[in-house]
């Protein structure tokens, strides 16, 4: 008959079992930890992101539409996070003791469900205050912006009577349009731009409450407003938006005094280099294009102008002095040919009865003072014969070549 002793082996047995219940615990335990740091972990990052001040009215927007969200979806999931938490700790309670960090930890979670309603109550009071401020703030702009379209409406409206064609007084107008021009812009941009936001002005009263409630969580500061667009900002607080048809009244109305005295402008400065600058340098043919734009723009302002004495009476007067200097287009683009060389010149010297030379100085102006104008006719015949012949061509053709 043969005995078994079997107690070493017992033993053995019971510590292996030991050990890895103590594995198995230590397992569960560091699984329920990080569960629980990550729940905790979450509510922070809510709560940080819930105390934030929007600077923004689109910041405003989104900061509401997150704590709708985290109220009703992310809520619910820790919800069941912390039931899953909750099924671990009932499980170590039984087979293991807790360290107080741990025990800790427990409370914080089981505490986060009832502060974060806190939290999101007290955030959803400060955005709707926020939210007011805001809509009080820019239907001050609305009534700020429609000021200054009707501010420029008067302004525009002045030159309906200016007809003072002096050259002071001439730049003068194309500086205040040009100012009427940027201001309409601003305002273009002010009403439709949807990239560019505006600080939120937040009353000092609002500031001192927000940071009484959170001391170390917000940045104080009082930011200025830059641009942002009205219509924008009206449907992100959802607000009517209004329309501006006199904005685009004035755009309209501004433009026809805008070419009147820009081509005034133009046609008086470049007519002076023209007629007194060194013709050598002078391109006739542009010349003559830019003469019948010039013409064509104060043919077109002379009948819009009809109802307007004033801007009529410049256009009408602008007309005549480019009508009269086209007249001297048949001489500079002759004297102003670059083949033209010293046989040329004795030819036109042998038309009109007298010597003429051409030089660096010499200008449009100088021409006329000899008198060449008389046989302008003479002169333009003269000239289409060189144009034409062969070695006119050929010598052309070569400068443009080089």
């Amino acid at each position: 008959m043969f005995c078994l002793h079997a107690g070493k082996l017992n033993e053995d047995l019971c510590d292996r079992a030991e050990r890895l219940k103590d594995k198995i615990i230590m397992f569960e335990m560091k699984e329920h930890r990080e569960l629980n740091e990550g729940i905790c972990l979450k509510y922070e990052e809510i709560t940080e992101t819930i105390r934030n001040t929007p600077e923004t009215t689109e910041e405003l927007v989104s900061l509401n539409q997150y704590i709708k969200i985290t109220s009703d979806v992310t809520t619910r999931k820790l919800i069941d996070e912390i039931d899953e938490a909750r099924c671990h700790l009932s499980f170590l309670l039984d087979y293991a003791t807790l360290p107080f960090d741990d025990l800790k930890l427990n409370a914080c979670v089981y505490h986060w469900p009832n502060n974060i309603l806190a939290e999101l109550e007290d955030s959803r009071t400060h955005l709707v205050t926020m939210k007011e401020q805001a809509q009080d703030f820019l239907q001050n702009r609305v009534l700020e912006f429609h000021q200054r379209l009707k501010d420029l409406d008067k302004e525009i409206r002045v030159f309906e009577k200016k007809d003072v064609i002096t050259t002071e007084e001439i730049k003068n107008n194309v500086r205040n349009l040009t100012q009427i021009t940027a201001n309409l812009e601003a305002a273009v941009t002010e009403q439709e731009v949807k990239e560019v936001f505006g600080r939120i002005h937040t009353h000092t009263v609002m500031l001192s409450i927000l940071k009484l409630r959170y001391p170390n969580h917000m940045e104080y500061r009082y930011t200025p407003d830059i641009p942002q667009g009205i219509n924008n900002e009206q449907n992100l607080l959802e607000m009517e938006q209004r329309q501006y048809p006199l904005l685009q009244t004035l755009i309209a109305g501004k433009l026809p005094y805008e070419q009147l005295w820009t081509t005034a402008l133009n046609f008086q400065s470049m007519s002076e280099e023209w007629m007194n600058g060194p013709f050598l340098h002078l391109d006739a043919e542009k010349i003559s294009d830019d003469l019948d734009i010039m013409h064509g723009t104060m043919l077109e302002l002379t009948e819009s102008f009809l109802d307007r004495v004033g801007p009529y009476r410049v256009a009408k007067s602008f007309k005549r002095k480019i009508e009269k200097f086209k007249q001297h287009l048949p001489i500079l683009k002759t004297i102003c040919n670059p083949a033209i060389k010293d046989r040329h010149w004795e030819a036109i010297s042998g038309v009109v009865g007298f010597a003429v030379t051409s030089n660096a100085s010499r200008s449009l102006q100088d021409m006329l003072d000899l008198g060449i104008s008389k046989f302008s006719d003479k002169v333009h015949i003269l000239c289409q014969q060189w144009m034409t012949s062969k070695c006119f061509l050929m010598t052309t053709s070569l400068r443009h070549r080089l």
